[in-house]
C-alpha cells in the first residue's frame, strides 16, 4: 500500500501556489497583499472569498469555509485527500509513488476505480465506432449530422453494440468485478442469477466528462425504433445529471474571457455550436436547467445566453430555467431561434451567419417572458397581461440581486401600465417578504468560550511570542477539546515549523477548528492593543469562569447530598470551599 508521509505532502505543497491554484477555476482580484473573489461554496454578491498567496490558504468571511490548496480541491471538485495530492504533484511535476492497492492514503479508492471503468468503457465504444462492422450505422449517422471522424475524438464519441453483454465481457476480461460495472452504470442484472446485461446497447454513446478530464457517465442515442431517444447513466458516487453540465469541460477555461457561458439542451446542439467555434457553451443535458447545474455554473460566470429549442416545450423550459438561474444571482438573455429549429439544425442548415444574428439580437429575460416586441409594452388583453404580472412577481421575489430586482420591478411596472408600489405590495402579499431574499444562509459558526477563541487568536497572530505564551497558558486549562488541542500543537509545532502546523490544521483539524484557524490568518492584524496584557486577561478571564463553573458544580452536589439526608457528606463540600458556607 501506498501512504503519502507528512514529508511528501509538505514537498507536494511546497511546489504549489494557491493562488495559481484557484484562480484556475475562480477569477481573482487583487486586494491588497490578498486576493478575493466571490465564494464558490454558498451564493453571494458582494465577494468574501479571500486567497493568500503569502499564508498559502484561503477563507470565507461569508461563510466560515477555509483551508490550503488541497482542502479547497477536495471541496471543490470533490477529489479524495490521495486525488488532490496526486493533481496537485502532477501540476507541479513532483513523481510520488506509483499507485497501488490499499486503503487510508493508497490508491485506488472506489471514486478512482468508477473513473478507469468508465474510461475502459468510453475506450471500447470508441472501438466500436471506429472499426466494428456494426458500428456503420453510427458513422453514417454521425456524418449525416455534419460531425466528421475529427471530431468523434475530440468528443470522445463510441458505439454501443446491439449485442445483449459485449461490453460485459470485454470488461470481465480487463479484470473488473461486475459488482463495480453496476455501480458505475454501465450494466443491468439479469433474469438468471449472477447474469448481467449491458445497459447501453445499439446506441451512439456520448461521454460526460468534468473539469479533471474524468469521464463522469454516458448519454446515448438509441438507433432501434420504440426505445427511448435518449438514456442517460444513472446517478452514481461520481455522476448526478442534476449537478453536471456537458461540455463544461472544454467552456470552463473558456467562458472567462468573454465572460459569459451560451447554455444550450442537447448533446448535439452543443457540439454543433464548438464546432462553429461558440467553445463558451454549455448543456443541461435535454433538461431545464437544475439549481445544481446552476450553481456550477456559477463557479465561472454570472452572465449567461439560454439558447433552447423554439417549440412549446423548449419555451418552458427556458421560463424555468430563467427562475433558476435568477435565483442564482445571474445576468441572463435568452435568445429566440426561428421557428422548427434547434441550435444544432440552425448551424447545418443555415450556417454560421444565421446563427450570429439570433445570438446579436438576444432578449432580455423579461422581455421574453412578457411575449412582447423589445422595449415595448403589448397593448393586448388586461387579462393577459395581469396573468403575465402575477407569473413574473414570484421570479423578482427570489432573485439575489436587489438592486437587479428593484430595476425589473420598474419595468415590469411599465410594461402592465401599473404603480410600482402596487406591484410591490402585491409581491410582499405573495409570501417575498423582500426583494433579496437568499433561499439558504450559511450555517452559523460554532460559539466557542470568548476568553478561548481571543487567547487563539492572539497566539495565532503573534507566533513570535509562543514561549511566553506558553508560560502564561497551560492547554489542560482551556475547556472547549478542539481549542485544547490546537494550543497544545500551536506549543508543539515550535516557531521553525509555522507552515507545517497550517498544514495540519488545513487538513487534519475538525472542520469548525480549520475554518477559525483560516478565519485568524485571513483577517490578520487584528486590534488587542498590547497583545501580551491582552492574552494574560483572557488566562485571568478563563480562570475566573473555571471558578465559576467549579462553584456552581459545587452548589449542586451539596444541594443533592442536603436532598438525601446525608448532611455529613454536605459539611465535607462545603469545607472544599469555604466561601460557600452559609
Amino acid at each position: 500500500m501506498v501512504n503519502f508521509s507528512d514529508e511528501m505532502v509538505r514537498e507536494v505543497l511546497s511546489g504549489t501556489d494557491i493562488v495559481d491554484i484557484i484562480s484556475a477555476y475562480l477569477s481573482l482580484k487583487s486586494s491588497g497583499k490578498n486576493f478575493r473573489t466571490l465564494c464558490p461554496f454558498h451564493s453571494e454578491k458582494t465577494p468574501s472569498f479571500m486567497v493568500s498567496r503569502e499564508k498559502q490558504i484561503y477563507h470565507c468571511f461569508g461563510c466560515g469555509e477555509g483551508g490550503n490548496a488541497l482542502t479547497f480541491l477536495m471541496k471543490y471538485e470533490r477529489l479524495s485527500f490521495p486525488e488532490a495530492v496526486r493533481h496537485l504533484a502532477d501540476r507541479a511535476g513532483i513523481k510520488l509513488p506509483e499507485k497501488k492497492g490499499g486503503k487510508g492514503g493508497g490508491f485506488p479508492s472506489p471514486r478512482l476505480d468508477l473513473y478507469e471503468v468508465n474510461l475502459l468503457a468510453c475506450r471500447f465504444f470508441q472501438e466500436q465506432l471506429q472499426r466494428s462492422p456494426e458500428g456503420e450505422k453510427a458513422r453514417e449517422y454521425l456524418k449525416s449530422r455534419g460531425i466528421e471522424e475529427e471530431a468523434w475524438g475530440r468528443f470522445l464519441l463510441g458505439y454501443a453494440p446491439a449485442s445483449w453483454d459485449q461490453l460485459v465481457r470485454h470488461l470481465r476480461v480487463e479484470g473488473k468485478p461486475s459488482s463495480l460495472l453496476e455501480t458505475a452504470g454501465l450494466i443491468l442484472p439479469g433474469r438468471r442469477p449472477g447474469a448481467f446485461l449491458d445497459r447501453f446497447r445499439d446506441r451512439l454513446m456520448i461521454p460526460i466528462l468534468d473539469t479533471q478530464e474524468r469521464i463522469l457517465g454516458f448519454g446515448a442515442r438509441a438507433f432501434a425504433e420504440g426505445e427511448s431517444k435518449y438514456l442517460n447513466s444513472p446517478t452514481s458516487p461520481i455522476y448526478n445529471k442534476g449537478e453536471t453540465l456537458y461540455g463544461l469541460n472544454w467552456a470552463y477555461r473558456r467562458i472567462r474571457d468573454p465572460g459569459q457561458a451560451l447554455i444550450v439542451e442537447g448533446y448535439f446542439d452543443l457540439i454543433s455550436l464548438h464546432l462553429f467555434g461558440w467553445e463558451t457553451a454549455v448543456a443541461s443535458s435535454g433538461t431545464s436547467l437544475t439549481s445544481g447545474q446552476a450553481r456550477l455554473l456559477r463557479r465561472y460566470t454570472d452572465r449567461a445566453i439560454l439558447l433552447f429549442d423554439s417549440d412549446p416545450a423548449g419555451v418552458k423550459a427556458s421560463v424555468r430555467s430563467i427562475e433558476v438561474l435568477l435565483e442564482e444571482g445571474f445576468a441572463l438573455k435568452v435568445a429566440k431561434l426561428p421557428s422548427g429549429h434547434d441550435p444544432d439544425s440552425l448551424l447545418r442548415r443555415e450556417g454560421r451567419g444565421a446563427m450570429e444574428e439570433v445570438l446579436n439580437q438576444s432578449w432580455d429575460w423579461l422581455d421574453f417572458i412578457w411575449g412582447g416586441e423589445k422595449g415595448e409594452r403589448l397593448g393586448g388583453d388586461i387579462g393577459e397581461d395581469l396573468h403575465r404580472v402575477k407569473g413574473i412577481l414570484p421570479i423578482l421575489g427570489k432573485m439575489k440581486d436587489r438592486l437587479a430586482s428593484a430595476h425589473y420591478l420598474k419595468r415590469l411596472a411599465e410594461k402592465a401600465d401599473l404603480r410600482e408600489e402596487v406591484l410591490l405590495k402585491e409581491m410582499k402579499e405573495m409570501g417575498r417578504r423582500e426583494i433579496l431574499q437568499p433561499s439558504s444562509q450559511p450555517p452559523s459558526p460554532k460559539a466557542y468560550p470568548v476568553e478561548e477563541r481571543q487567547a487563539l487568536e492572539i497566539a495565532l497572530l503573534h507566533p513570535e511570542r509562543r514561549d511566553r505564551w506558553a508560560e502564561l497558558l497551560d492547554p489542560s486549562q482551556i475547556s472547549d477539546p478542539q481549542l485544547q488541542r490546537v494550543f497544545a500543537l500551536f506549543f508543539q509545532y515550535g516557531p521553525e515549523r509555522e507552515e507545517e502546523l497550517r498544514q495540519f490544521l488545513c487538513q487534519e483539524a475538525d472542520e469548525e477548528v480549520r475554518n477559525l484557524c483560516t478565519g485568524i490568518w485571513a483577517k490578520g492584524g487584528q486590534e488587542f492593543g498590547e497583545a501580551e496584557v491582552a492574552f494574560a486577561d483572557c488566562v485571568r478571564r478563563m480562570k475566573e469562569r473555571r471558578e465559576k463553573q467549579s462553584k456552581k458544580e459545587l452548589r449542586q452536589k451539596i444541594k443533592e447530598a442536603e436532598q438525601a439526608g446525608d448532611s455529613m457528606a454536605a459539611l465535607e463540600l462545603i469545607k472544599e470551599h469555604p466561601s460557600l458556607k452559609r
